[in-house]
């Protein structure tokens, strides 16, 4: 089983992100790998998204 990954981390990450009326999306970057984005409401709120530099 070597290389092979199952696990439950994107599902886990995608309903806690959907029980706080947010939203958590991946896409493939351009130089490889993928990019995941996980946005979440402030105070409840989600009238504009707000901007955060990548780590």
């Amino acid at each position: 089983m070597d290389g092979l990954v199952v696990g439950l981390g994107l599902s886990v990450v995608r309903a806690i992100a959907k029980a706080h009326n947010g939203l958590a999306t991946y896409k493939a970057s351009a130089t490889g790998g993928s990019i995941f984005e996980i946005i979440l409401p402030l105070n409840g709120v989600n009238d504009a998204a707000i901007p955060v530099d990548a780590a």
